[in-house]
């Protein structure tokens, strides 16, 4: 039997500390991060995440600090098409939870940006 952890497992905590991460900057300086209004926003941010990473035991280096930035460049961006797409996806959710018909989804839905892609997982507190 493997020890391995599934990759779509780790993307998911990964997408989790990075959503924990911008929840908690919104909170502090009630915004998102704004790299072209505040460059220093970015730090911030990047400093955000490592502390959920610390908080859930983790090494602050665990995700790359590159990677953390391009996530705050990005915190603000719309793709029009995605927010069609996406809106639509809840709506019929929120459809199935009315009619009763059908089981909604148990969780979350995580939009990869970098990649066009979207996985609804379920995260365990």
């Amino acid at each position: 039997m493997s020890s391995k952890v599934p990759l779509v497992s780790v993307c998911v905590y990964i997408y989790a500390v990075l959503i924990q991460g911008l929840w908690n900057y919104w909170h502090a300086h009630g915004s998102l991060p704004d790299p072209i209004a505040n460059p220093a926003s970015t730090a911030e941010f990047v400093l955000a995440a490592q502390q959920v990473l610390q908080a859930k035991g983790l090494a602050p280096a665990t995700i790359d600090e590159k990677a953390l930035g391009l996530v705050a460049e990005g915190a603000l961006a719309e793709i029009s098409p995605v927010a069609a797409i996406v809106g639509g996806f809840f709506a019929q959710e929120v459809l199935k939870t009315v009619s009763g018909k059908e089981l909604p989804i148990n969780n979350f839905f995580f939009y990869d940006g970098f990649q066009g892609t979207g996985n609804v997982e379920q995260v365990e507190p």
